[in-house]
């Protein structure tokens, strides 16, 4: 939710017409995705589809101009003279544009950002798990301390049993208040 309330944000930040969305991944009643939007949900058209791929060919049809975001790719997003229709097409983090959709791209295009920040976001992507140190096994089985456990169910059974005492007392004691209390006021 957070991701697609940015993407928002920055859409209505660049007077983007609209984004489109899969249905059944937007999430629509999403307080994450409106607060991270920052008030910019009423400034963008959300189009939610069933599938994507097929948006994609009808729009093409319509002279729209598909533009797939690729970090391999060569040409620098800020080289395209933006004419006409155009639909800029993003992957998913990590897993890009899937191969199926990327038939109807008609130009790749990537981002270029700080190579620092680069190198970060792929260190932090291929190492998922650091061992900070490594398990070792017991030398023989743990053992329950079955007196201990015995002693603990007797002391919390022994509490619960005051308890419990306490609570029938005072609701006999609230039933006789209760009973008084209709005597007294009760005509003679």
């Amino acid at each position: 939710p957070r991701n697609i309330g940015s993407l928002i944000r920055s859409a209505a930040s660049f007077n983007i017409d609209g984004i489109i969305v899969k249905d059944r991944h937007f999430p629509d009643e999403s307080k994450l995705m409106y607060k991270s939007a920052s008030g910019c949900m009423e400034e963008v058209n959300i189009f939610k589809v069933a599938n994507i791929n097929t948006t994609l060919k009808s729009l093409r049809e319509k002279n729209f101009w598909v533009y797939g975001f690729d970090s391999k790719s060569k040409k620098d997003f800020t080289e395209i003279e933006w004419k006409g229709n155009n639909i800029l097409l993003f992957g998913s983090e990590g897993f890009g544009i899937k191969k199926h959709t990327e038939k109807y791209i008609d130009f790749a295009v990537k981002i270029e950002i700080n190579q620092k920040i680069e190198q970060k976001l792929t260190d932090l992507k291929n190492r998922r798990v650091e061992i900070l140190s490594s398990a070792t096994l017991p030398e023989s089985p743990i053992k329950p301390k079955s007196r201990l456990i015995v002693a603990l169910s007797a002391v919390i059974s022994l509490f619960v049993g005051i308890f419990l005492v306490f609570v029938i007392e005072f609701i006999k004691n609230a039933k006789s208040r209760l009973k008084e209390n209709e005597e007294r006021l009760s005509p003679a």
